[in-house]
């Protein structure tokens, strides 16, 4: 979802329609998580974060009130806005100059978004390779949970 007014064209759903849909879909997103949890498996999910809607909705909190009670690790995997530029440039062609002002400013808000938030491991990828992180995040793992909500 990104945060911006959507049209009501032929009967789709409008902006204000999402965003109240929004909090439903992020309990029953983390509510399936706990749920695979509590019955014994490892669970791992790629979840962005962000509060730009048009009222704040507070999704982590959301998150972790699904999960309360179960070890959580928080992992914060990002690098500098100028690399994730150049790695959209790299793979749709997509240049910070020469994409639409909405695919600009969801660029920007993520950046935002990521790094106004608290992590138990944080990843730079722009320094890091895959294998690091993944080596970075067992290690982590070994030293025990993370927060336990």
């Amino acid at each position: 979802m990104r945060p911006e007014d959507a049209r009501d064209v032929d009967g789709r759903v409008t902006y204000e329609e999402l965003v109240d849909a929004v909090p439903a879909l992020y309990a029953s997103l983390y509510g399936s998580a706990a749920a695979h949890a509590r019955n014994g498996l490892n669970v791992v999910m790629d979840v962005y974060h962000h509060d730009n809607y048009s009222k704040p909705l507070d999704t982590l909190g959301i998150a972790k009130r699904e999960l309360e009670g179960l070890p959580t690790l928080f992992v914060g995997v990002n690098a500098p806005l100028a690399v994730i530029w150049e790695r959209r440039g790299q793979t749709w062609g997509q240049r910070r100059e020469s994409v639409d002002d909405d695919v600009r400013r969801a660029v920007e808000m993520h950046d935002a978004a990521a790094r106004s938030l608290t992590y138990d491991i944080e990843l730079d990828t722009s320094v890091l390779s895959p294998d690091e992180c993944v080596d970075r995040i067992a290690r982590r793992l070994a030293d025990g949970p993370g927060t336990i909500l």
